[in-house]
């Protein structure tokens, strides 16, 4: 997978999901389409599973990886950003 953000530094990446595409449990902007619904579930299965196979390659290279959903930004940015800088810090 290409990362949003490489923060070389502080061996980070910050992945940018956006809840629809990623299938974001329980989050009010993922909605199953209900036409080809069997097509979107499978589709939208695979780009989890495809996600988390990325994510534990990341992380057995070293990796610390940072998930950022849609809803976090367009609901509470500064709070989103507080917990990012936060994590980020506790990885040096």
């Amino acid at each position: 997978g290409k990362p949003d953000i490489v923060l070389t530094k502080y061996k980070t990446i910050i992945q940018i999901q956006g809840c629809f595409w990623h299938g974001h449990k329980n989050c009010k902007y993922f909605v199953t389409p209900k036409t080809n619904r069997e097509w979107w579930l499978e589709k939208i299965s695979r780009t989890k599973e495809r996600d988390l196979i990325n994510k534990i390659k990341l992380v057995k290279l070293g990796w610390n990886v940072i998930t950022v959903w849609e809803c976090e930004i367009r609901s509470y940015p500064e709070k989103k950003l507080a917990k990012i800088i936060g994590l980020i810090r506790s990885f040096v």
